[in-house]
């Protein structure tokens, strides 16, 4: 049986440490629908609060802001997936919760809910923030305005779906750009940029796919999420490989150790010891055709992840190449 560990003592220290750096990114959403606090380096930080001493964890930039507050029983799930890229693989860390302490509001409809009093900032309190009703288990996904034009268009379409394409509510929504707010139960994501109309915006951004939310799904699915559990916030550590665009870039070998520590605190167990196992045993130069290949889906994605990861760290070698032909090139993602 998969194994994940509760919250070890410290968890807010790490995160608040996670925070600070601007290289890593979060996001608050589901499978159709997120937020995501991503830097591009062009932001100004307008306020930040990175000691847990001193009240929830929050990071203000000009483009958007986010507010975490972590609680005993949050899960930390960190994962690695394969790239349809040969060379390369994803990360990340799905901070979860039970789904009974998970669970939102669940609107279905478009809803007016007042003034915003859990804005982040203190001018965006009396804003009007209106759920857009997407029947998101673990997330509210909401819009706050104070365009009174905008206000009064979604008053005259509250109770009806968004969803639709001729959602006359939604037709409103995009060229207005009123900031989204997502909110779960460790945090909140604010985007203030506007909607991108014909490419994602660099910085802070949202997405809401209607065709995407009509599956139902919370995550994808080779997100390994234990059963019984939501993903209330996401940590996307700065990939080794490439930039948030998905350019390469130089290997960057401290990233990745990094991330391997997270790995080995909040990882499934059986996925970090195929890891370690297959690492060690070509450390000892065993010849693919002696090492036992795991039977399981995570065990062969952790065995392929490795040998990704060891052409990188140490170049082309004929070994590896052994390796690499014998369990990862030409291989569909699922085995």
């Amino acid at each position: 049986m998969s194994r994940f560990n509760p919250a070890p003592q410290g968890i807010t220290e790490t995160v608040s440490e996670l925070l600070a750096d601007p290289a890593n990114g979060w996001s608050i959403g589901t499978y159709g629908a997120i937020a995501e606090f991503l830097r591009s380096g062009t932001e100004r930080v307008l306020s930040e609060n990175l000691s847990p001493n001193k009240g929830p964890l929050a990071v203000v930039l000009d483009q958007g802001a986010i507010r975490l507050e972590l609680s005993e029983d949050v899960i930390p799930v960190a994962y690695e997936t394969l790239s349809r890229k040969p060379d390369r693989w994803s990360q990340g860390v799905a901070f979860c919760l039970d789904q009974t302490r998970a669970t939102m509001s669940r609107r279905s409809k478009l809803t007016e809910l007042g003034p915003d009093s859990g804005a982040i900032l203190d001018q965006d309190r009396s804003a009007v923030l209106f759920d857009m009703g997407l029947d998101v288990p673990h997330v509210d996904v909401c819009i706050r305005t104070d365009d009174s034009n905008l206000i009064n268009i979604l008053r005259g379409h509250c109770g009806e779906s968004l969803l639709s394409e001729d959602s006359a509510a939604m037709n409103a929504v995009v060229p207005h750009s009123p900031q989204r707010v997502f909110v779960s139960r460790l945090g909140r994501v604010e985007i203030y940029q506007g909607i991108g109309q014909t490419k994602t915006p660099q910085g802070p951004h949202t997405h809401v796919l209607p065709k995407l939310l009509a599956v139902g799904k919370t995550h994808a699915d080779d997100t390994p999420i234990p059963q019984g559990l939501y993903p209330c916030l996401t940590l996307h550590p700065a990939s080794p490989l490439a930039d948030w665009l998905g350019e390469p870039k130089v290997f960057e070998p401290e990233q990745y150790r990094r991330f391997q520590k997270l790995l080995a605190a909040w990882g499934n167990s059986e996925y970090v010891a195929e890891h370690r196992r297959a690492a060690r045993a070509l450390a000892n130069g065993v010849e693919p055709r002696a090492y036992r290949a795991p039977k399981k889906q995570l065990g062969m994605s952790a065995l392929r992840i490795v040998l990704r990861q060891q052409h990188h760290l140490q170049g082309t070698n004929p070994l590896l190449q052994r390796w690499r032909t014998e369990f990862d090139e030409g291989r569909p993602l699922k085995t």
